[in-house]
């Protein structure tokens, strides 16, 4: 299942892996690849539940981000084993998820 938010998050959180890795100096095209792969899990995820849900849409949504910002860490660190640490690939997971949140819910989706 394709989300109609897939497209938007891939390009928000894209840039957001793209300045992150430059400006700590990590290998980009790593941190890219692993955040796309992890975005197609949780995006389908997170539409198929909310479909599923949606008598408790946003009580729903919020529990599904806090979720998907623990799980796209634990996967971003374990993913690109030596380019981040606990602490690195759960920041960059929050930053990741706060752009694509905060942008997306002003979205007409």
């Amino acid at each position: 299942m394709i989300s109609p938010t897939l497209l938007p998050t891939l390009f928000i959180e894209g840039t957001v892996v793209y300045i992150y890795s430059r400006v700590k100096k990590k290998t980009t095209s790593l941190l890219l690849g692993s955040s796309i792969l992890i975005n197609l899990l949780t995006q389908s995820v997170l539409w198929l539940g909310l479909g599923i849900f949606y008598k408790l849409y946003l009580p729903f949504l919020l529990l599904s981000e806090v979720i998907i910002w623990l799980v796209e860490g634990i996967w971003m660190q374990r993913s690109v084993k030596g380019e981040l640490n606990y602490r690195e690939a759960f920041t960059l997971s929050l930053l990741m998820n706060a752009a694509s949140f905060g942008i997306g819910w002003f979205l007409p989706f």
